[in-house]
């Protein structure tokens, strides 16, 4: 029974977006993005408290007793924190459309579907993720591979894959409150259960520039520190600070774009540089005016945070440079 019922939310789901809201938080594009995700994993997580009949058992009513007397549903949505919205609320959907969107992408050949795809269980199915430099950029999962083009980085070797991890699962996102990684590359602070990481700082030892008064990695540039709200929101999910990563690594979305010519610690642009241009080119201004063909974001934008304000200022990081 619970195998029915998981897999018709995942059919159903599949051509839905879902989320976290993140209301008051100025990153509007990157939190919009992780949207998509949230509710999704909270449904299947509730699926899976579905009861199954079993034989009876001497304890049940001294278990029925304690799950009274505490209030126990057996669903995890009852005991997070943040409010998953709706299916049709305008900024799930935005996050549905950034979610499948190449247009994140430096070249514009990679969306976040690509490694995150619904067919497989919004992973890819592969050992190893391959982002861009793929042989055939349209192949999702098995048979995807890398190309051999010289001076692909990084150089894993002939067609092996460009990503040196695994595309994760994003079913039952909202309940991750510590990190979405097993190596903790990016993580809350004090990750507080059913808060999402919401109540503590977004840490990114390896992101660019480093934070100033947080853990960074040894071999990032030590010329530049930034405040840590030029770079992240106080209050944004553990998800939304994850999102801000792939569109900046060179084997996930960005390639050998804007400088990116070598390791981290070398590379011409940082990673909050290259946001802000992919924010100019969703926005369709500055820098990034005219780089999609097609550009209808704005108005989207302006329904899912209902703010009428000009493009530079709503889908941008409005932090200010200091």
């Amino acid at each position: 029974m619970v195998s029915v019922v998981v897999g018709s939310i995942l059919s159903d789901l599949t051509r839905r977006a879902a989320g976290v809201r993140n209301t008051g938080t100025p990153m509007k594009l990157w939190n919009a993005m992780t949207h998509s995700a949230a509710a999704l994993g909270a449904c299947v997580m509730a699926a899976g408290a579905f009861s199954v009949e079993r034989p009876w058992d001497p304890l049940d009513a001294t278990l029925r007793a304690l799950i009274h007397a505490h209030a126990l549903t057996g669903d995890p949505i009852d005991s997070h924190k943040l409010q998953i919205p709706a299916f049709n609320d305008p900024l799930v959907r935005l996050g549905k459309l950034l979610f499948y969107t190449k247009g994140l992408s430096a070249s514009q050949d990679v969306a976040c579907a690509t490694c995150h795809h619904p067919f497989f269980g919004f992973g890819d199915n592969l050992p190893l993720a391959v982002g861009v430099g793929a042989a055939d950029p349209d192949l999702l999962g098995p048979g995807r591979h890398r190309e051999n083009r010289p001076g692909l980085f990084p150089p894993f070797g002939i067609g092996d894959p460009a990503m040196p991890r695994n595309a994760a699962t994003l079913i039952g996102l909202p309940f991750w409150d510590q990190s979405l990684t097993w190596d903790g590359s990016i993580y809350s602070e004090t990750s507080a259960p059913g808060t999402m990481g919401t109540n503590s700082r977004i840490v990114a030892p390896l992101d660019t520039p480093p934070v100033s008064g947080m853990v960074a990695s040894p071999a990032l540039w030590r010329n530049e520190l930034v405040p840590y709200e030029q770079k992240y929101d106080r209050g944004m999910t553990l998800a939304a600070g994850f999102a801000l990563v792939p569109t900046t690594q060179k084997a996930a979305m960005r390639g050998a774009a804007f400088g990116a010519n070598g390791p981290p610690a070398t590379s011409a642009m940082t990673d909050l540089d290259v946001r802000e241009i992919m924010a100019a080119r969703i926005g369709n201004y500055g820098a990034g005016a005219g780089v999609l063909p097609k550009n209808e974001w704005l108005p989207l934008f302006r329904e899912a945070f209902h703010d009428d304000t000009l493009a530079d200022s709503l889908i941008a990081d409005e932090s200010p440079r200091t």
